[in-house]
């Protein structure tokens, strides 16, 4: 009854000549178990040229069962699907799926928030390994040098890029009760940061355990999150050194990364590292490091 009275409305719409095109998204109950949108069960973003505030938001609820629309107009549209609202409604249900579209625009929209969704996500994902990797590596410095407090700590930020990572594995955007999202994607992840915050061992020993789960983690993960880097020097052909690479807009965000990513893929053997002669704005102050692929 319910999805008949909302297949009439949709009719109605859509031979509407103000109505530029109708998009559904198609709830998937794993992902909406922990965002904004879990108490609907159908949502329709409704193109509207007559929308009178963008977006326009309302529901219908009949026979238990909830319907969203929401109305935008098409000058609005382009922002506000990349908007602090829009983006992560997107990325909260399963798909999307075009029902009307008069003027090519949701086609259009799709293919190019499928591209720049992938090259974000890519961007994203390395970024967060290299912060994985960055705790991990500080929490292990304090641990030898016996600082256990300073060691609990960046294993506990450690855990949290690693729980990141796991949402991002599956395809999603990491949502504000990260840990209830990782329970539901990866117990694995889950359990192991249960047992560092919660056991009965001493601190040493859990830190100790913790920083072999990192470790283990950081170096089966390291080829697949740095995927866009090691791509690129692939594709270069010749060693490429730090400052080069800074000028790619891809890698501006892991500038104080980079370096510690670089030597992590040398030392699992992806990449070669080597002494190349370099300009230098300080003159002749030795060779300086690069890095070729080792493939």
């Amino acid at each position: 009854m319910k999805q008949a009275m909302d297949n009439v409305k949709l009719e109605q719409w859509m031979n509407a000549p103000h109505i530029q095109g109708v998009l559904q998204l198609i709830p998937d109950t794993r992902k909406l178990a922990v965002q904004e949108y879990n108490r609907c069960d159908r949502l329709y973003i409704v193109i509207d040229e007559q929308c009178p505030s963008s977006p326009f938001h309302t529901q219908t609820e009949q026979d238990c069962s909830i319907t969203h629309w929401i109305f935008i107009h098409p000058d609005q549209w382009r922002a506000w699907s990349t908007s602090m609202e829009g983006l992560p409604m997107m990325s909260s249900f399963g798909r999307t799926e075009i029902i009307a579209d008069r003027s090519g625009m949701l086609e259009e929209w799709q293919q190019r928030h499928h591209a720049a969704g992938k090259e974000l996500f890519h961007s994203e994902y390395m970024k967060m390994y290299a912060m994985f990797l960055d705790c991990y590596s500080q929490a292990k410095q304090f641990a030898g040098a016996g600082h256990m407090l300073d060691a609990y700590r960046f294993v506990d930020q450690a855990f949290y890029y690693w729980a990141r990572l796991a949402v991002m594995e599956q395809k999603e955007i990491p949502s504000p009760s990260l840990w209830q999202q990782v329970k539901l994607l990866n117990l694995g992840v889950y359990k192991m940061y249960e047992e560092f915050t919660t056991s009965t061992e001493t601190l040493a020993q859990r830190i100790e355990l913790a920083l072999l789960a990192c470790e283990f983690s950081l170096s089966t993960k390291s080829a697949e999150c740095c995927y866009p880097l090691l791509e690129w020097i692939k594709r270069h052909g010749e060693p490429v050194v730090i400052t080069d690479l800074l000028q790619h807009a891809e890698f501006r965000g892991l500038t104080e990364y980079l370096p510690m990513l670089l030597k992590k893929l040398a030392y699992r053997g992806y990449l070669r590292e080597k002494l190349v002669d370099h300009p230098s704005p300080y003159g002749e102050l030795g060779r300086t490091p690069a890095y070729e692929w080792a493939g």
